[in-house]
């Protein structure tokens, strides 16, 4: 006779596990040329039509940062050949506002909090 066994680790929530492996897939895309990202981007697009409100803010979120981090990039880009102080100072801040943004939503998706005002520039 067995008995049935309870799992002891956290089980699948495949709702708040996406939001949360986009967050990852992003930080992941400072390390892969935003491949990774892109990806994430992807999968934001797919799964917001179908997310509750709470998720759907993550997912606009993560949609917002990476093009917001998209156009930082490009101003970086540009003015880097010209002023390059200024163009590496542009990629520091990009990659620290990121990280930043990615823990804040990490955080906030594991606490089953919204994102408030997802849209906008800061954190």
């Amino acid at each position: 006779m067995s008995e049935e066994q309870k799992p002891s680790a956290k089980t699948f929530n495949s709702s708040t596990d996406s939001v949360q492996l986009i967050y990852v897939l992003y930080l992941a895309g400072l390390l892969t040329a935003g491949f990774t990202a892109a990806i994430g981007l992807v999968w934001a697009y797919l799964e917001r039509g179908n997310a509750n409100e709470m998720l759907a803010s993550h997912y606009t979120f993560l949609i917002h940062s990476f093009w917001k981090g998209f156009l930082i990039l490009i101003g970086g880009t540009i003015i880097t050949p010209f002023v390059p102080i200024i163009g590496f100072l542009i990629w520091a801040f990009l990659f620290v506002w990121l990280i930043a943004r990615m823990i804040k939503g990490l955080k906030a998706v594991r606490s089953d909090q919204a994102i408030e005002n997802p849209a906008r520039w800061g954190l």
